[in-house]
């Protein structure tokens, strides 16, 4: 199959870049400022993605210690209230053996 040679040349004088030659000074001048604009309201925003970034990491710790604080707070609840439990078993265990005791001596 034969193939066409392409019409533009491959140099860096192409077409596109004869456009820039054209231009005057000023407006290539304009073009810059207008791109140096950008490019520092870009800086800026993420600046500012960053420092919500830093924010919301610092939250993350902050809400990590706090949830680690009331796992351990639990965790203590949890090991006196089992406490009580196998307290309160072994009492209610010893007034059912005394009131049996005291039911066969009445008996």
């Amino acid at each position: 199959m034969y193939r066409a040679r392409p019409r533009s040349p491959l140099s860096s004088s192409s077409a596109a870049s004869d456009v820039y030659k054209r231009q005057p000074p000023q407006e290539l001048r304009r073009r810059c400022q207008d791109q140096l604009v950008m490019i520092e309201e870009q800086e800026v925003e993420i600046q500012l993605l960053h420092n919500q970034k830093e924010e919301v990491m610092e939250e993350l710790v902050s809400a990590r210690e706090l949830l680690e604080d009331k796992r351990v707070h639990y965790d203590r609840l949890l090991e006196t209230l089992e406490s009580e439990k196998t307290i309160n078993e072994g009492r209610l265990h010893e007034k059912e053996r005394t009131t049996s005791r005291l039911e066969a001596a009445l008996i």
